[in-house]
């Protein structure tokens, strides 16, 4: 398992790292026996004082590894607290299903009503969407289509007389002008409105029925046993995964740590 991998690579990184500093000390204590026999004449820099860089890189090591045990023994701890969680998560998908509460024919018949008054109104909630999508695409049609020249013609008024000014005959076919356009639009603008009337008049419907259907489901006990069950199975997959996620971060520490500093000070 990949805990097995970081506790094995806990160990080899407390070995290696107690081997080196025991390498340092037999080095220091020859330094010392050496000089203490030649005296003055042994003028080299002390061996602690060449090591100074080793042992403070060590005791870094050290520092971090101790960081890793008490996150190690923490996610050890929460492994055990969730073992049953995770034994769930080991079951075949028959075995989880048989394990599954099911609702009596009887709840399930007591439920029918509202689940079909349900699934009517979203039936025509769709059809209402799709009317109105229709009927912009024939308004957008229309607009295009239109004839502004033809309705203007059909509209003016075919006789003017000699004093009428013609700024007054540009205003007046102005106005007949709105009126024909307004009129053919006005039938098909309704149904729009309608349609959307309609769709919030469907939704509040659809808002009370789902209610009741919640209600009546989530009220009975074999359903509320369903949704722990559901409930139980989604816990125990996000704290897999958030443990396996934590584990692999840890197998990435032990790594980096041997080849950024402890494979580093073997060489």
């Amino acid at each position: 398992s990949i805990y097995a991998r970081i506790e094995s690579a806990n160990t080899e990184a407390w070995k290696i790292h107690q081997d080196l500093n025991a390498k340092l000390d037999i080095e220091e204590r020859v330094f010392k026996e050496i000089k203490d026999k030649l005296g003055p004449h042994w003028q080299v820099m002390p061996s602690a004082q060449l090591n100074g860089k080793y042992r403070s890189d060590l005791k870094m090591i050290g520092e971090f590894l101790n960081q890793a045990v008490a996150s190690n023994t923490k996610l050890e701890k929460e492994i055990h607290e969730n073992a049953e969680l995770f034994r769930d998560l080991e079951k075949s998908r028959e075995e989880l299903s048989s394990n599954l509460p099911k609702p009596n024919e009887e709840d399930e018949n007591s439920q029918s009503p509202i689940a079909e008054k349900l699934k009517g109104l979203l039936d025509e909630l769709n059809a209402c969407i799709a009317l109105r999508e229709e009927l912009k695409q024939q308004y957008v049609s229309q607009i295009e289509n239109m004839d502004i020249a033809g309705l203007l013609m059909a509209t003016t008024t075919t006789t003017t007389t000699m004093t009428t000014t013609m700024t007054e005959e540009k205003s007046q076919d102005a106005t007949n002008l709105t009126v024909a356009t307004t009129d053919a639009f006005k039938d098909i603008a309704r149904k729009i409105y309608d349609t959307g009337t309609t769709q919030v008049k469907l939704l509040d419907a659809i808002t009370d029925t789902n209610d009741q259907f919640v209600n009546a489901k989530g009220s009975h006990p074999v359903q509320v046993s369903r949704q722990h069950f559901f409930h139980r199975l989604n816990q125990a997959c996000e704290k897999f995964n958030k443990t396996k996620a934590i584990l692999k971060d840890g197998l990435k520490f032990y790594s980096d740590l041997m080849t950024d500093y402890i494979t580093i000070l073997q060489s």
